[in-house]
């Protein structure tokens, strides 16, 4: 099992969680496919939050705006 990591951009006021399945940052074509959290949560208005999906639509990353 792979761990989780966060990395935080101060400067953009932008997180990143690398979940287990994510190959690592700087790997280019990774994420396949990106969906904004109020497109899958009805009714959300919290932060912009942004899920990433590889191209087996595993979710391997999640990006956070304002956090």
């Amino acid at each position: 099992m792979g761990l989780v990591k966060l990395e935080a951009d101060m400067a953009s006021n932008m997180s990143y969680v690398y979940l287990p399945d994510h190959p690592g940052s700087g790997s280019f074509g990774c994420v396949a496919k990106t969906v904004p959290l109020y497109q899958v949560v009805k009714g959300y208005d919290g932060l912009d939050v942004n899920l990433d999906f590889d191209v087996e639509g595993r979710l391997i990353g999640i990006e956070i705006f304002s956090a």
